[in-house]
């Protein structure tokens, strides 16, 4: 005879047969997100889904520092 099941456990594994697997998108779903996606914080977190997200959504450019020349700002005279 099997042992009866708690309340916590059965809930628990009909709760996560109903989440959704995020990383298995369709590419064109996750091009329309990536136009969506105006803040560029926003674009981070969806890079942090999964490997394909990362892949998927560019890194803002805003956050990129600007590379500056050895020599610096100044003009040697």
């Amino acid at each position: 005879m099997s042992e009866p099941t708690s309340e916590k456990e059965a809930s628990s594994s009909s709760s996560s047969s109903m989440v959704p697997d995020w990383t298995q998108l369709p590419e064109e779903l996750l091009h329309i997100i990536t136009g969506k996606l105006e803040h560029c914080f926003n674009v981070i977190h969806a890079r942090s889904v999964c490997t394909s997200w990362r892949s998927t959504f560019p890194f803002p450019h805003s956050l990129l520092r600007p590379r500056h020349s050895r020599e610096g700002p100044f003009v040697s005279l």
